[in-house]
């Protein structure tokens, strides 16, 4: 079975053998600039949106609430509160795999407003201990008061 492109064009692409060729239009005998040959689709595998890596999510995704993600209290009890849904739980984990300064906007593309988003930052930066907190932020190069950082123990 082979497909043809636009009117005119003489690229063809061959479906049942999942071969895509592509021949010159100027010249009169069709010459193969390319052939690529791939698996057939039900063969070919591709990771989920949610895991670009090609990793399965966490087994706790199935059947996300804001208990099954092992968030701080202050932040399970925010995330409660707010009535999130498991959408958008799911994308507030994965933005924990970002930098410090991804967050907010990775809470607001979970669904939260603007000020859920800032609070919900704060919380989890209150949830780190000291130590992580300066980490997190020098490894990022923000500025922080190293001074401050044994002050909590």
């Amino acid at each position: 079975m082979a497909l043809q492109g636009a009117p005119g064009s003489s690229r063809a692409l061959v479906a049942a053998h999942n071969v895509v060729d592509i021949s010159d239009s100027d010249e009169e005998e069709s010459v193969h600039s390319g052939r690529i040959d791939t698996p057939p689709r039900s063969v070919t595998t591709s990771p989920t949106p949610s895991s670009p890596s090609g990793e399965s999510p966490p087994a706790y995704y199935a059947q996300p609430n804001a208990v099954s993600f092992d968030f701080a209290p202050a932040i399970t009890t925010f995330l409660r509160d707010i009535h999130a849904g498991p959408r958008a739980l799911c994308i507030i984990d994965r933005a924990r795999d970002f930098e410090h300064s991804s967050w907010r906007s990775q809470f607001l593309s979970a669904g939260l407003s603007e000020d859920e988003a800032s609070t919900l930052q704060g919380l989890f930066m209150d949830s780190l201990s000291s130590e992580q907190s300066y980490l997190l932020l020098t490894a990022q190069g923000e500025p922080s008061d190293p001074e401050n950082l044994y002050e909590d123990e």
